[in-house]
């Protein structure tokens, strides 16, 4: 892409024979989606809710003396009690080695957000099945995450993946052109997502026609992943492998 498309209008269509971007999505070519700060949008009703419950307190904590105990400062009773109930101390913790000390900590939150690497998502998971505290991970799930779903539905408690991108918005996207196009008595033949790996044809200039787009051990490690999808009406499955073994022990040893 050379240039970012927008909440109001999120989508733009790329014809690649004639190496050109137009901003209506009618016509042949690639359908695109590039809003670069997509993560950060809420919806507006949330937005406001939060900004009219926060505008009252906003001057007096402008005005406040951070070098200055809070309990020295003439705050009103909301912004008092709320400074102490959300200032926190970091704790660090060794996980896998510090198992008492995670539980404790684990034990007296109602959410745990987990941003470690996937491998460790477990070890936290295991101890908010113990304590019956829900779960949050920016990773998507994996096999040893999803040997704890009875324990994690026998606890009461949930634990939520990354949905993402693709599939998740991809999916979603994805629908509403097929629903679309059958409203107006079209028949939907193939569908085939490339997602954010596809360059541009004047920009594809390597051996492999390829540009990481996100993380390049997370694509190494898709590429190791199986996959099944749906071809002319059958399932097909894909077996995952690094053809070149020098890739795979680099990988292996990440």
């Amino acid at each position: 892409m050379t240039e970012c498309t927008t909440i109001e209008r999120p989508f733009c269509m790329y014809d690649a024979d004639q190496h050109i971007i137009h901003d209506s999505v009618e016509g042949s070519g690639i359908l695109m989606c590039s809003i670069d700060n997509l993560p950060a949008q809420l919806p507006i009703e949330a937005t406001e809710y939060f900004g009219d419950m926060l505008y009252p307190y906003v001057e007096e904590m402008l005005l406040s003396d951070a070098s200055q105990p809070l309990e020295s400062q003439n705050f009103s009773p909301v912004v008092r009690d709320l400074s102490k109930k959300y200032s926190f101390n970091p704790v660090s913790v060794t996980i896998g080695k510090q198992e008492e000390k995670l539980q404790s900590l684990v034990a007296s939150q109602d959410l745990v957000i987990s941003l470690l690497p996937y491998v460790l998502h477990p070890v936290v998971a295991k101890a908010c099945i113990s304590n019956r505290v829900n779960m949050i991970t920016a990773s998507y799930i994996t096999p040893a995450m999803k040997e704890l779903e009875k324990s994690v539905d026998d606890a009461g408690i949930t634990v939520i993946g990354e949905l993402g991108l693709d599939p998740g918005l991809d999916h979603m996207l994805a629908m509403e052109t097929i629903d679309k196009a059958k409203e107006l008595g079209a028949t939907v033949e193939s569908y085939v997502s490339y997602c954010g790996g596809l360059p541009a044809p004047e920009y594809s200039d390597n051996p492999l026609r390829y540009k990481f787009s996100w993380s390049p051990v997370g694509v190494l490690m898709n590429i190791m992943q199986p996959a099944s999808y749906l071809l002319n009406g059958k399932v097909k499955e894909r077996h995952g492998s690094l053809r070149d073994k020098h890739l795979q022990w680099w990988l292996e040893g990440l």
